[in-house]
């Protein structure tokens, strides 16, 4: 299994420090590598933020991406909602 986690590293809502945002089941035979694609979309950024109403902020955020949560690649994007 493919999985990506996100974390906002400028809210103003202390953030989870990953949140998976998007997976997929994928099945290799030894050897064997596939591309795979997983979107994340504006709407996917979302918290609940200080006035208690659902909010995406401008800000840079991490992303992770690997079989699990400690483990795999990382990199990073720019957010402006």
């Amino acid at each position: 299994m493919v999985q990506l986690y996100v974390r906002d590293e400028v809210a103003s809502v202390s953030p989870r420090v990953r949140e998976l945002k998007a997976f997929q089941r994928v099945t290799l035979k030894p050897g064997e590598s596939r591309a795979v694609s997983l979107r994340v979309a504006v709407r996917d950024l979302w918290f609940i933020g200080l006035d208690m109403k659902p909010v995406v902020e401008p800000g840079t955020f991490r992303v992770y991406v690997g079989s699990n949560s400690a483990e795999g690649v990382e990199g990073g994007f720019e957010c402006i909602p």
